[in-house]
């Protein structure tokens, strides 16, 4: 039932084959997904949060991390994720503030 909303509200869009969640390996080591959500109702369009932290420990072992960019947060706290997320908020749909850009950047190096 999930899937068929998730389907409905996010639209078709081109899952990774393996996980079957919404999100692309933009290099082997850089992944680009939506935010996800551990409650519903948006668990029904989103990534579910447990699926998409599973698949990250199976493929990935302890070697990842989320940065997160969304200025409304998470919606989840961090310990859901190992605590392994960064926060660099600012709001959608705005391009983000120069000073945040070079941290990002260096906490992902």
């Amino acid at each position: 039932m999930a899937s068929i909303l998730r389907q409905i509200i996010a639209g078709p869009r081109a899952k990774d084959p393996e996980s079957n969640l919404d999100l692309c390996y933009v290099t082997p080591f850089m992944i680009a997904t939506s935010g996800p959500s551990g409650t519903y109702p948006q668990r029904a369009y989103r990534n579910p949060l447990d699926q998409l932290v599973k698949f990250l420990d199976e493929k990935h072992g302890e070697d990842w991390c989320i940065w997160e960019f969304r200025a409304e947060g998470t919606g989840y706290p961090d310990s859901e994720v190992h605590g392994r997320v960064r926060h660099y908020p600012w709001p959608d749909h705005h391009p983000p503030p120069f000073a945040v850009v070079p941290l990002a950047m260096a906490g992902m190096r």
